[in-house]
């Protein structure tokens, strides 16, 4: 099963696959139920994402920082573990120790709503958008026109919120980078491991072992 978990005889190896979604955060949900469930001294949480839905990513978060509490937890990163990915990495705390492998892709700060502008295409087709609607921005991110000013302020407020606390998560729980030093880095780039480690992303280049 993806995601299985791992017991071995002093620690608990759980294994995040995937894109951050409802389903992967469900297969999550009963591993993190099977770790409390042992005696284990340590929880290894390994990370091979691209990253996902922003509710998802801070829920995942949330339930590893509970399980946090009771046992020490360790982030071993896999090939990727990018926006959400590395979201939920920040469970493991200030005290806590984040692994990159060699060859680890991180960072990726940052939130996105995909939209799409079509409608230079439909009117070449002569397509038109008529919805019915119970207020003014009920189909705001329609692709058959183009965003109004009204619009675009209500969704960069939104997506300012959530990226407000994407950064926050991040500046609670790396103890060598404030909320400047997390902004900075917050481009939506792509970090090597060797980059993520010089900039305080991650603590150590090391595989799973």
């Amino acid at each position: 099963e993806p995601g299985a978990t791992h017991v071995f005889r002093h620690g608990v190896l759980i294994r995040f696959e995937g894109v951050v979604s409802p389903r992967q955060e469900q297969y999550l949900y009963r591993q993190l139920k099977r770790a409390k469930e042992k005696g284990a001294d340590v929880v290894v949480v390994e990370i091979d994402s691209p990253g996902g839905l922003v509710s998802d990513s801070h829920r995942i978060y949330h339930r590893l920082s509970e399980l946090r509490s009771k046992k020490p937890l360790v982030i071993s990163m896999k090939g990727l573990a990018a926006s959400g990915g590395y979201y939920i990495a920040m469970a493991v705390g200030k005290k806590g120790k984040i692994f990159a492998e060699p060859t680890t892709w991180t960072g990726s700060i940052g939130v996105i709503i995909p939209r799409y502008d079509v409608s230079k295409l439909a009117e070449k087709w002569q397509v038109k958008s008529d919805p019915l609607k119970t207020g003014p921005f009920k189909d705001a991110l329609s692709p058959f026109r183009e965003l109004s000013d009204a619009e675009r302020e209500v969704w960069t407020t939104i997506l300012d919120d959530a990226f407000q606390r994407f950064l926050n998560v991040i500046a609670d729980n790396r103890d060598n980078l404030d909320y400047p030093a997390v902004k900075e880095l917050a481009t939506g780039q792509v970090y090597t491991a060797d980059q993520a480690l010089k900039s305080g992303l991650v603590d150590k280049i090391g595989y799973e072992d």
